[in-house]
């Protein structure tokens, strides 16, 4: 009671005062609106597992598109375009014809680029062959098979049939039609650039326009994002061909991981990853009927762990290729994660394990006594004693 009075009356001291300010502070905490939003909570070890399967199978499925020539949605943020990286050999068409589009790394060799010098804007031939400056005044003739398109820029000669004496006149404008006759002849009709128009006029007096400076640039630089674009699309296929799949099928035994390894894997860190992926892309926490493949993949895993561990004793790390240590820390996350998943499995798994274990002890312990070599011995191999120890952290 006299806590309230002094309440009241406002005289309470200073310890109750603050007792009573963090009194108010938690009454406050009761009713205050949930502020955090739905996105910045913890995921749930099924929202983290399902996240990570569509990413692996997002990756599979661009990988296979890009092995088919299929580069749909593809923005290639995955591959350099540097071509200095590229040292490879290149080939004909007709000596690989699984290149990518059937195009070949040649197709360039007549191509021009446009450089900056000391004497200007050049064009360079792929020998660094300067073949003419940008913008130069120059009025090309007309290839008698070439055919120009409608809007294509040209100079041509103003009425070339009623001119007397050689007294020509040439203007610029740009072909408005293209006509051809049923003997094979071509026309083309030109709006002058000064508003004037010509209709049926000859091949011979129509002459293509050098481009501007600002159009070759353009151009220019169409013609290299297009080339750089080829050369995304060749390095994807590439890659495509030769990295490791995202998603595996359930091994149903050692020598089936085995051969997957074989098939995908060129390193140790490489056959880690193979098993990882395997995991994330059939976890129990995508589907519970994964629950007895992963059940026995479990055990193929205990089995590889004691090979690896086994490797160690007879030929040891293996350098940074094998990495036979990172090997079995790696296989142990990966227990660990799949006893977390589902504790049940993972705890019969080890208990028909340490079985095995325990009656292969006991024969080894009895022929001993009659075994003629003396290099044999009674105890378990480094991989079984190496998993042994695994096992207090598979399960703290």
């Amino acid at each position: 009671q006299s806590y309230h009075k002094s309440r009241r009356e406002g005289t309470l001291s200073g310890a109750d005062k603050d007792m009573d300010d963090w009194d108010k502070e938690m009454r406050g905490y009761q009713f205050m609106e949930r502020k955090v939003a739905a996105t910045d909570r913890t995921k749930t070890p099924e929202e983290v597992a399902k996240e990570e399967a569509e990413r692996l199978n997002e990756l599979e499925t661009r990988r296979l598109a890009r092995m088919n020539g299929e580069y749909v949605d593809d923005d290639f943020s995955d591959i350099s375009d540097d071509e200095n990286t590229d040292q490879r050999k290149k080939v004909r068409l007709d000596e690989n014809p699984e290149q990518l589009d059937g195009v070949s790394d040649d197709e360039d060799e007549n191509e021009v680029q446009t450089r900056f010098t000391a004497d200007g804007l050049v064009n360079v031939d792929k020998n660094g062959v300067v073949v003419g400056k940008v913008g130069e005044s120059k009025q090309a003739t007309l290839d008698p098979q070439q055919v120009l398109a409608v809007g294509d820029r040209v100079t041509a000669c103003y009425r070339a049939k009623e001119q007397f004496d050689g007294q020509v006149s040439w203007y610029d404008g740009a072909v408005s039609k293209v006509y051809r006759a049923k003997d094979g002849s071509i026309t083309y009709d030109v709006d002058y650039d000064d508003g004037d128009f010509e209709n049926g006029i000859e091949p011979q007096h129509v002459r293509p326009v050098e481009k501007t400076s600002k159009e070759i640039e353009k151009e220019e630089s169409e013609r290299q994002e297009d080339h750089s674009l080829k050369r995304k699309r060749r390095k994807a296929t590439e890659k495509a061909r030769t990295e490791m799949p995202f998603v595996f099928e359930v091994p149903t035994t050692l020598d089936a991981l085995h051969d997957m390894i074989g098939e995908h894997a060129r390193t140790g860190g490489d056959a880690s990853l193979l098993i990882e992926r395997i995991y994330a892309s059939n976890s129990v926490r995508l589907d519970r009927r994964n629950t007895e493949k992963m059940q026995n993949f479990y055990d193929v895993l205990l089995r590889r762990f004691i090979a690896v561990g086994d490797a160690i004793s007879q030929s040891g790390d293996g350098g940074a290729i094998l990495g036979r240590y990172a090997q079995l820390d790696a296989l142990t996350q990966t227990l660990y994660k799949m006893a977390q998943d589902a504790p049940d499995s993972a705890g019969a798994v080890w208990a028909r394990r340490l079985g095995i274990f325990q009656s292969a002890h006991a024969k080894r312990l009895r022929d001993v006594e009659m075994e003629q070599d003396e290099d044999f011995t009674a105890w378990p191999t480094t991989g079984t004693l190496l998993v042994l120890r695994a096992l207090g952290h598979v399960f703290p």
